[in-house]
């Protein structure tokens, strides 16, 4: 991911709650300082609720979306986009990576 940076790199935790035996679902809870990251592919799903802060995503077309707190949504597998948090974010995750 460090190659994605544009700038500091970020003081990230992550506490991982729950992991299904086979490794396709993931549950937790994980907090960032403000980073900007050029476009990645999501090779899974991510459903994020954020608990503070707020992120913008651009993707590929150039189309944007800001969350904020309380905010519910969802990165579909496959999608490439940005990520660019001007504020500290937390968020609780739940990862599935279908084989």
């Amino acid at each position: 991911m460090a190659e994605l940076l544009v700038g500091p790199t970020p003081q990230c935790r992550n506490h991982g709650d729950y992991k299904s035996s086979d490794g396709e679902l993931m549950v937790g809870t994980w907090d960032s300082t403000p980073y900007y990251r050029r476009a990645m592919a999501y090779r899974h799903y991510e459903l994020m609720y954020l608990l503070d802060g707020g992120v913008t995503f651009i993707d590929a077309a150039g189309t944007e979306g800001t969350f904020v707190k309380e905010d519910i949504f969802l990165v579909e597998q496959g999608a490439s986009c940005s990520w660019d948090s001007q504020v500290h974010v937390k968020k609780v995750y739940c990862i599935y990576r279908p084989a």
